[in-house]
Formats: C-alpha cells, structure tokens, sequence
C-alpha cells in the first residue's frame, strides 16, 4: 500500500548528458540544479546574469545573449554605496563602477560562447509577478534594495508569458535550431503575497509553460514544482524558512532530474564522478601519514583511469585535488 503520490517525469526524447553543453538559466532553483551538475563535471554554466526570477527577465536575458552586444556605463546606477545593473543579480554590484561593469562584461561574453555551441538550455521560472522602474520603464532583474516607490509591481499574463518566452525561443531556434529547451517551475513558494497569489502566479506559469511546449516541438517539461507539492506534500522537506526545499527535497527532485532527462552513459559516469568527487572532501587524521599517501595515490589513479576511458570528462579539478597533497 503507497501513503503518498509519487511523480515520475517520462523520460525526455533528447537527453543532455557530459558529451553535451547545458545552459541553466533562472530562479535559485536553476541553481541549485546546475551546480549539483557542475561539480559532478558536466559541461553546464549557470545563470550567467546572476539569479532571474520572473519571465520577462530571462526572455531578456536570452536576447541579449544572443547578440553578445556589451553593458555600458550608461546602464548602471549608484544606490548605497555600490554600482548594479536593474539587468542583473546583485552578486555582480561593485562599490567601484569599472568592476561591477568589468564583471558584467565578461559574464556577458562567457555566456554568449557558451550558447553559442550549447545543446541545451533549462529555464526555470519562478514567479510572474515583475517589476516596472518608473522612471525609465524597465522590468528589472532585481531591485537591488531601491526603495519600493519607485516601482510598480505587476503580475503577467498567461498571454503575455508565452509571447515574451516564445518570440524569445523563436530567435534561439532562428540562431540555434538545434537546441533543445526544457522549460520546469521552481518549487520555492512566493509567499509575499500569500497562498492564493502563490497559486495563481504557479498556475499562470505552468500554463504558460505547457503551451510553450506544444507550441515549440523543441521544447519539453520538467515538474520540479509537481514533484514539490504532490510527491514531498511534507514540511518536513522545507528549509527553516518553510518556502525553500530542503536539501534532501533538491537531492529528491535532481535524481528524478537524472532519471528522466540524462542519458544512460552519463547516468553510469556520474556514479564514478561522484565517488570521485567525495573523497576530494575527505579531512585526513593525519595528512602526511602513510595512509593518507596510499588514499590520494589510489584516487589520483581512479581519476586517471576514468579520464582515459572518457576522454570528453573534464576531471583536471579532480585530480589536481588527488596531486596537491602528495
């Protein structure tokens, strides 16, 4: 007898894997996804404008990836002593101008590469809810702490979503037609205006998001929020703050991640990876004893090993781990 529903996402037809590249862009959700896949060393980057949270923003961002054109001076603003971009995630603001845009910059120019040759991209979405600058009448990325009168916040559209997402999706497919996208809602509850405004922004965004997928052949769906709500219907898989999953509910949702959406192969390298991965972690007794030489030797050629039998892994973090302490 089952006492809880379990979500099982169907397989992807296209699956990403360590011979692909994987673009992560979106809500912290997207992070903490991409970083589980980043220090099991696959090729992904992450959220290359910092943390986006509504989908205007992440449509904008992908434009602007798209064409590499930089940031300039012109674009930032001094608020409290530090330099941020309304574009931007305030981990790129400087309390010196040429830094913050520096920073900025060279993000932009990794990311546009990047995308340039990546096999797919996940976008993760987080709320519809956005914010308008009043006086110059962008949606911003993050507010960056600027007093709240000088915005006005407003929902989107079901209809709006899908024409902001999907014209944004119609440049992708024009410059990368083969790329494939995998659109999933973040499972991180807005709670700032309650249940029923968190439901509906939820709900708006997996409606927009399922007629993206019937509108775009490349595009699919994961149910990290679904998985949330029905599969971990327990507080005991929230943060303290009781709006985040927990790290076991984000372990839960990236194995049904790998299950469905990573290819065999990898599926069988990653085993390897990560064994690999944390006995880079482990803390000696005694670092210069006779059994801690034999670990790291025994490691180093594991790792070895392993690079020889996949010579697409990028395992030089790894070893230089397993070398830095003989």
């Amino acid at each position: 007898m089952e006492f809880r529903t379990i979500v099982t996402p169907a397989p992807l037809d296209d699956k990403l894997g360590y011979k692909s590249k994987t673009l992560f862009m979106g809500s912290c959700f997207a992070t903490n996804m991409g970083e589980r896949l980043e220090e099991l060393r696959f090729p992904v980057m992450v959220n290359p404008f910092g943390v986006l949270y509504n989908p205007f923003s992440i449509a904008q961002s992908i434009n602007t990836l798209l064409t590499g054109k930089p940031f300039t001076e012109e674009q930032l603003f001094f608020h409290s002593g530090l330099w941020s971009s309304f574009y931007h995630h305030s981990i790129f603001s400087s309390s010196e101008k040429e830094i913050c845009l520096q920073n900025i910059n060279k993000s932009l120019a990794d990311g546009f590469q990047f995308l340039s040759t990546a096999d797919f991209l996940v976008i993760t979405l987080g709320t519809t809810w956005v914010y308008q600058h009043r006086k110059n009448r962008i949606v911003v990325a993050n507010c960056h702490k600027v007093p709240a009168k000088e915005f006005d916040r407003l929902p989107m559209t079901e209809e709006e979503i899908v024409q902001v997402l999907g014209h944004a999706i119609l440049k992708l497919r024009e410059e990368l037609p083969n790329l494939k996208i995998i659109l999933t809602i973040s499972p991180i509850r807005h709670w700032k205006d309650g249940a029923v405004q968190n439901m509906i922004s939820k709900a708006t965004l997996i409606m927009a998001a399922q007629k993206l997928c019937v509108a775009f052949p490349s595009c699919n769906y994961f149910p990290s929020y679904e998985i949330m709500m029905d599969d971990l219907r327990d507080y005991r898989f929230y943060a303290e703050d009781m709006l985040h999953p927990s790290e076991q509910a984000i372990d839960y949702i990236f194995e049904k991640f790998r299950n469905c959406a990573i290819d065999e192969e990898s599926n069988a390298i990653m085993n390897e990876v990560e064994k690999l991965v944390r006995a880079t972690k482990h803390r000696p007794f005694n670092p210069d004893g006779e059994d801690y030489q034999r670990f790291l030797s025994s490691h180093l050629k594991q790792t070895q090993a392993l690079q020889e039998r996949y010579p697409f892994l990028n395992l030089q973090g790894i070893e230089e781990k397993f070398e830095s302490k003989k």
